[in-house]
């Protein structure tokens, strides 16, 4: 009996020994869920977690192609048209006198509000009137006709006027006192300019013709032609570099020079001309000016400087606006 209770004892203490083992087995177990992954797996997932190191180079992003704009045109400045004041001096009052000064006759000219001569007295020197013209204007502002009147009320002659669709002069008819056409002049064209001009008698036959002939625009030489279409005579014209006229050649129909005239100028203004007969000297002109343009003097000398006469004139300005 005393060697079976010892070996009793010992056995109970082997299985009290037993099933601590298998609950701290168990204990162990339970800290790891059925489906935690394994310590490989946390690694791998660990790793892939993790965030790449601040000091791994960067790859720099792919620069994006500079966009430049496109070349802008600067718009095509037309420069602004300049306005130019051109200035006519109208004549409002001609005195020509003798050489010792007396008076001879004087002339004075009447206009519009729009400047167009409506007309022109003709006094002597005892400011009597010795002629009166007036003139008459379509509805385009264009002359259309004109008469002359005597002191006494009779008519002395007129004109008549006739022109294109363009508003050039085609025909200009010459009035008798009667009131009756006595000379006729049409005019021909080309490119605006008048190129000939024919005279006709009261019964249209043709007496003369003449012909001109320009360049850029300005009038060169002037043929006048008999009825038979022969030259009689011809005048050429030579200008300066402003388009002034500065010389005039009159010939004969076999070229020679009979007259002649010279203009001279200072600033715009022209102050001299001088006629001459073939090649001598017959006559001056002298032109002196005064009141801004407003008053001028003419002086007529013979070949010698003496005075034979002189001219005095009065203006008024008109003034308009071209854009260039």
């Amino acid at each position: 009996m005393r060697k079976i209770v010892p070996f009793v004892v010992l056995l109970l203490l082997l299985l009290a020994s037993c099933a601590t083992v298998s609950e701290s087995e168990s204990s162990d177990q339970s800290a790891f869920p059925a489906d935690a992954p394994s310590s490989e797996s946390a690694a791998a997932a660990e790793t892939k977690a993790a965030p790449e190191p601040e000091d791994k180079p960067q790859t720099a992003p792919e620069p994006k192609p500079e966009i430049k704009p496109e070349p802008q045109t600067a718009p095509e400045t037309k420069p602004e048209p300049a306005a130019v004041v051109v200035k006519t001096y109208l004549p409002t009052r001609e005195s020509r006198f003798f050489d010792d000064g007396d008076l001879d006759t004087y002339t004075e000219y009447r206009y519009s509000e729009d400047f167009s001569l409506l007309s022109r007295t003709l006094y002597n020197d005892e400011s009597r009137v010795v002629e009166t013209e007036t003139y008459a204007y379509n509805a385009d502002g264009l002359l259309t006709s004109s008469e002359v009147v005597l002191a006494d009320g009779t008519l002395k002659g007129g004109n008549r006027y006739r022109y294109t669709s363009e508003g050039l002069l085609a025909v200009h008819e010459i009035l008798d006192e009667e009131g009756e056409v006595s000379m006729t002049l049409r005019y021909e064209y080309e490119n605006g300019l008048p190129v000939t001009w024919s005279l006709f008698d009261r019964g249209n036959a043709l007496q003369s013709v003449s012909r001109y002939t320009y360049d850029k625009g300005l009038k060169v030489k002037t043929e006048l032609l008999s009825s038979r279409l022969e030259l009689l005579e011809d005048f050429l014209f030579s200008y300066d570099e402003k388009g002034r006229l500065i010389k005039e050649e009159n010939r004969n129909g076999r070229g020679k020079v009979i007259a002649k005239d010279l203009y001279v100028y200072e600033g715009d203004r022209l102050v001299k001309e001088k006629n001459y007969r073939a090649s001598t000297l017959v006559r001056v002109w002298e032109y002196e000016y005064a009141d801004e343009g407003l008053w001028m003097k003419k002086t007529q000398k013979n070949a010698k400087g003496r005075i034979r006469g002189y001219a005095e004139s009065r203006f008024l300005v008109k003034e308009e606006i071209n854009w260039e």
